[in-house]
């Protein structure tokens, strides 16, 4: 998502360019291809279920005839459209998939990973982290496919025969090309609504699932509280200081004694120390 959809579009217009005979631009210079079959983002030939594919007859055995009609299929110019959004938005997909296919520091000693035919065994952690990751990439490209307008000007505007059309483009001609701004205000007022069908699921979705992770997060315990006790006696003096102490002072009270002793027991306890 460093780059813009602008510089990304100009970009593969020079590249998906067919050219002409004698004078082949792009990746029908690169390849050596007929600039006549292979037009790209001016070809407006649809791409549809075949009837004599093994696909148009299992899709007609489970009920589903309806989507191999020619009316829905996808021009060859919009499949343009489609490679140039797919390598604009690739990075960004790898960027939020990458960390949650990383061991943590934690486990890196516990499980070895290892290669499979090439291909690097996923640590067991990453499979649930890879599902709101992938989800919340899932609406992001949703909601900018929805609103897309900059790729598509840059590259073919409405395309041959309207095949690279998008809404935002037909929002854009509307209002201000052909100056019917009431119409362009409604379709506007549609895509918000499409935009928010996608987008405040998710915003709900992810909200109750914060709720619940608080609620199952244990409260830290209370410190016990330790009964009250009385203070450990001090400990006696020492026959040969209390002597001294005594030789010192004649005619000392029992309470002076004893609080000389507290204090000589606690100045030897600090020499100790």
């Amino acid at each position: 998502m460093a780059v813009s959809f602008i510089v990304t579009g100009v970009v593969w217009k020079w590249v998906l360019s067919p050219g002409q005979v004698g004078a082949l631009q792009g990746v029908n210079q690169l390849f050596g291809l007929d600039p006549a079959s292979n037009r790209w983002i001016t070809d407006a030939h649809v791409v549809y279920i075949a009837p004599d594919s093994p696909v148009y007859k299992v899709l007609h055995d489970i009920g589903l005839g309806a989507i191999t009609s020619p009316n829905i299929g996808v021009p060859i110019a919009l499949l343009s459209i489609v490679l140039a959004a797919v390598w604009q938005m690739s990075g960004f997909v790898m960027f939020c998939t990458w960390p949650a296919s990383e061991p943590s520091p934690r486990n890196q000693g516990s499980r070895p990973r290892g290669r499979r035919n090439g291909v690097a065994d996923l640590p067991p952690r990453g499979i649930p982290l890879l599902i709101p990751i992938t989800l919340s990439a899932m609406i992001i490209l949703g909601h900018i496919s929805l609103k897309i307008y900059d790729l598509t000007v840059a590259m073919s505007k409405e395309g041959p025969g309207f095949a690279t059309d998008t809404p935002a483009n037909f929002m854009w001609q509307t209002a201000f090309r052909d100056g019917l701004f009431g119409r362009g205000a409604a379709v506007a007022i549609v895509m918000l609504l499409l935009v928010a069908g996608v987008v405040v699921p998710y915003l709900v979705w992810s909200r109750r699932q914060e709720v619940q992770a608080l609620s199952r997060k244990p409260k830290p315990a209370k410190p016990a509280v330790e009964p009250f006790s009385s203070p450990s006696p001090e400990p006696a003096l020492e026959p040969a200081a209390a002597a001294v102490i005594d030789a010192a002072t004649p005619g000392r009270s029992a309470s002076g004694a004893a609080l000389t002793d507290i204090l000589a027991a606690r100045k030897f306890d600090r020499w100790r120390w």
